[in-house]
C-alpha cells in the first residue's frame, strides 16, 4: 500500500482538533501518518499534541511539529516539505475526514494515474465528531457542497465561478511529487490563501485530466470563529477590530490575486471573466473600508479589466477617483441597505 501523509496545519484550535486528528486515525485506509504543524498555539495545542504523538499500536504515526507563528501557508508548507508520504491530504484543524475519505480516493488515483483526485463535502454545524454509522446528512441541517471536477481547466472555471467551497483545502488528494515541484503556499495571504495557492497549481497542469469521486467524503464546520469574511459587512465599521480587518484585507487582495492568474490561463474566456467580475464587485463595498488608496486603485484597475461584464462599476470608480470615498460609501450604503430590504420582503 501507498502511504498517505495527512497534513493538519493549527492555531489556537485546541477545542477542534481532536475531532480533526479522531477523523484521521478513524480512516479504513490504514498505511498513513498524520502531521501536525502547530502554528506557534497559546492555547493547550502542544500538551495535546504531546499525548497523541508517537507510533500506534495500528502502525499509524503521529508527528507533531512545533513552530513559531508565521500563518497557515507557512505551516502547510513545512508540512508538505516533512512528509513521506506517496500522496498528500491537507486537512484544516476544525474540520474533518469521513471514513472512507481516503481509501475512496487513492483507490481512483491509482486507477486514473492522476496527479490529483476531488470529492465532494458537506458543510454544517457540529459541536462534537458525529457517530458516521448514525447520522443522516439532510437538507437543511446539512448543505452538500462542490461540483465535479475532472480537469486543471474545470478547476480553473470553477474558481472563477467564485461558488463557496467548490474546492476546499481538504477536498483533494495530491500527488506529493506534483505538488513539490510547485510554487509554495503564499504567505502574505492570512485568508483566501487557498484560493491563490489553487489558481497556481491548477494553472501549472490546466490540460491534464483528475481523478474525482462523486461522494462527499469530508465534512466542513461551521462555527462562530469561522470564515468571518463570507458577506460583506454593512455597518459597523468605526467598531471593527483590528483582526477583522486584516483578514476581510487579506481575503480581497487573495481574490484579486486569484483572478490575476486565472488572466493567464489559456482557457480564460467570457464566462470566466463575467465570474471574477462578479466577485469583485461584491467585494468593492469591504475594499472601500479596508484597503490603502494605492491597494484600492490596484484592486479598481483589476474590475476597469472586466468593464464589459461591470459596466455600472466605470462611473462608480471614476466618481470615486474624482471626488474621494466618502460620498460613494454612502451611495453604495443605501443601496445596499435597499437591496437587503428587498430581500427580505420576498
Amino acid at each position: 500500500m501507498k502511504l498517505v501523509s495527512v497534513i493538519i496545519p493549527t492555531w489556537n484550535r485546541e477545542e477542534f482538533l481532536v475531532d480533526a486528528i479522531e477523523s484521521v486515525l478513524g480512516q479504513t485506509y490504514r498505511c498513513l501518518e498524520l502531521l501536525i504543524v502547530d502554528d506557534g498555539s497559546t492555547d493547550g495545542t502542544r500538551g495535546l499534541l504531546e499525548k497523541y504523538a508517537g507510533e500506534r499500536a495500528d502502525g499509524v504515526s503521529i508527528r507533531p511539529f512545533f513552530l513559531s507563528h508565521e500563518g497557515i501557508s507557512a505551516a502547510r508548507q513545512f508540512g508538505l516539505k516533512m512528509a513521506n508520504g506517496e500522496y498528500i491530504q491537507f486537512l484544516d484543524s476544525d474540520d474533518v475526514l469521513l471514513p472512507t475519505k481516503l481509501e475512496r480516493q487513492v483507490e481512483s488515483l491509482d486507477q486514473m494515474q492522476s496527479v490529483c483526485c476531488l470529492s465532494l463535502a458537506w458543510n454544517g454545524h457540529f459541536d462534537s465528531l458525529p457517530d458516521f454509522s448514525q447520522v443522516q446528512f439532510d437538507v437543511p441541517s446539512w448543505k452538500l457542497v462542490g461540483r465535479e471536477i475532472r480537469s486543471g481547466q474545470q478547476a480553473l472555471a470553477a474558481l472563477s465561478d467564485g461558488i463557496p467551497y467548490v474546492i476546499h483545502a481538504m477536498t483533494p488528494l495530491w500527488r506529493r511529487d506534483f505538488l513539490m515541484a510547485q510554487a509554495p503556499w503564499p504567505t502574505e495571504f492570512c485568508s483566501g490563501e487557498d484560493l491563490v495557492y489553487f489558481a497556481r497549481v491548477f494553472r501549472s497542469c490546466e490540460g491534464a485530466a483528475f481523478a474525482f469521486v462523486d461522494e462527499p467524503l469530508a465534512l466542513l464546520r461551521d462555527h462562530s470563529e469561522h470564515r468571518a469574511t463570507v458577506s460583506p459587512r454593512l455597518s459597523g465599521w468605526d467598531t471593527i477590530t483590528d483582526s477583522e480587518r486584516m483578514v476581510r484585507r487579506s481575503a480581497l487582495l487573495s481574490r484579486a490575486e486569484m483572478v490575476r492568474e486565472l488572466q493567464k490561463c489559456g482557457g480564460w474566456c467570457r464566462q470566466w471573466a463575467s465570474g471574477c467580475a462578479r466577485q469583485l464587485q461584491v467585494g468593492y463595498w469591504d475594499a472601500l473600508h479596508v484597503m490603502d488608496e494605492s491597494e484600492l486603485r490596484e484592486y479598481e484597475d483589476l474590475i476597469l479589466d472586466l468593464v464589459s461584464f461591470c459596466s455600472r462599476m466605470r462611473g462608480i470608480i471614476q466618481t470615486r477617483r474624482r471626488i474621494g470615498s466618502k460620498f460613494i460609501v454612502g451611495l453604495l450604503k443605501n443601496y445596499l441597505a435597499f437591496r437587503l430590504q428587498k430581500n427580505k420582503d420576498n
